[in-house]
């Protein structure tokens, strides 16, 4: 079956067994870009510290810790490797203690990491022990003096000043065409993200090449097209929007005292947008539901991630065969009624006659109350006709509608379908480039 060929694909590009690894590292790097009207670009961070705190302070130890943390430690990075070229773009002078002092100031703004520098903040060298634990929470400190800092982080910064023209980078809003600034915004994060990369691999146990933990990083949907030839030509960025499909319910897990936990109604809620924009991006609709959220959360099993990928793979070939015995396979044309049907059903959007009957009849009463008292002011017999005979058109024909509809009956959803809402029970369409 198609779908199940696709996730087989997805697999291959991660290696066997690295899927769960892809999405954490997905979501340690994502970010997003969007332009308005067209030429101007504003970026917006999406990374986030939330439950780093919590994490760190974490006693239970569980297999999902490894990939929980993988998440951390990137976004540490992100934010380390980004202030340091934005600080040392303007100040190149500056020593490592002193551009250390700067990030820990510009960091601790936010409320999640404020928590962290709470730790530490009566300590003697607090900002450099400050970085180590959002690089590498719970583990050996990647810097062990300042000198280390230099050699591991600045040196490759200042070097990547010398010899590409600076640059704002990456936040701010530009007034420069869209193309521009994003070539531009590439020239300059590719070169800081490799060196980035080497860093994290030292720091974290990774599977995945480093080519393809770039495209996770570096990977926006809505300017992918800007990328250089030579890294464009090695992703499948198809392959990539799925990975951001998976992440948008693995991003749902946090941590509540010694335990993983998500919400289940914003599972039900994301169910509903991902569904949607699956269909309408072309992407693969389902992958990952509450069992398989459960699983990851509670399990001590050591193969967690090889038995997370049989999880969703036996979950997407349940779905492919279980809704009404059909499969779309080709990608649905998006003005035609059925995926016209299909997009409403799945936001609950129901085309209720009884409803509207009922809504059409109080409208029929209030038209022949209005003809009556504006008859009385008005004395014109042909208002009060006019009226009267809208109000007992609109009467009858919701009387008509009411009684000759029936409600749509539903079966009971099964305990794998549990994470869908209504509407859910639709044909999976598929639909995913092979390029």
């Amino acid at each position: 079956m198609q779908q199940t060929q696709q996730l087989e694909k997805l697999v291959k590009v991660f290696g066997k067994g690295n899927l769960l690894e892809a999405i954490f590292i997905f979501l340690g790097g994502f970010q997003n870009m969007i332009s308005h009207n067209n030429s101007n670009v504003e970026y917006i961070d999406h990374r986030n510290f939330f439950h780093l705190y919590e994490f760190i302070n974490k006693t239970k130890t569980q297999p999902l810790d490894r990939y929980f943390k993988l998440k951390l430690s990137l976004q540490g990075l992100c934010l380390i490797y980004e202030k340091a070229y934005k600080i040392l773009n303007h100040h190149n002078h500056l020593d490592a203690q002193e551009v250390m002092d700067q990030i820990y100031t510009l960091a601790i703004v936010d409320q999640e990491l404020t928590k962290i520098a709470r730790i530490i903040e009566e300590e003697k060298d607090a900002s450099i022990r400050f970085l180590n634990m959002i690089i590498n929470p719970k583990g050996e400190p990647p810097f062990n003096s300042i000198d280390d800092f230099e050699e591991k982080v600045l040196k490759d910064i200042r070097n990547l000043i010398n010899e590409i023209e600076p640059v704002n980078y990456p936040n701010g809003i530009t007034k420069y065409p869209k193309e521009e600034v994003v070539k531009q915004y590439y020239k300059t994060a590719i070169p800081l993200y490799e060196a980035l990369i080497e860093l994290y691999c030292q720091i974290n146990n990774i599977n995945i090449d480093k080519d393809i933990i770039l495209a996770l990083i570096i990977f926006v949907p809505e300017v992918a097209e800007y990328l250089p030839n030579n890294i464009s030509n090695k992703f499948n960025f198809d392959l990539l929007n799925q990975t951001l499909n998976f992440s948008n319910f693995i991003q749902l897990i946090g941590i509540i005292g010694e335990n993983y936990t998500f919400d289940n109604k914003e599972v039900d809620r994301k169910f509903i947008s991902v569904k949607y924009l699956s269909i309408e991006y072309g992407l693969i609709q389902v992958g990952i539901n509450k069992d398989i959220l459960t699983y990851l959360i509670n399990s001590d099993e050591e193969d967690i991630a090889e038995k997370f990928e049989d999880m969703i793979l036996a979950y997407i070939q349940h779905e492919s065969e279980s809704i009404n015995g059909e499969i779309f396979e080709d990608a649905p044309n998006a003005r035609s009624e059925t995926f016209k049907q299909k997009s409403y059903s799945l936001l609950s959007v129901e085309f209720d006659k009884r409803k509207i009957a009922l809504y059409a009849t109080g409208a029929a009463f209030t038209i022949l109350l209005f003809s009556s008292i504006l008859g009385k002011f008005l004395h014109d017999k042909y208002c009060i006709a006019a009226l009267a005979i809208l109000g007992a058109a609109t009467l009858a024909l919701s009387t008509f509608t009411f009684c000759y509809s029936k409600p749509q009956q539903q079966e009971p959803l099964s305990d794998l379908d549990q994470a869908k809402v209504n509407g859910n029970e639709n044909k999976e369409v598929e639909y995913l480039s092979t390029n």
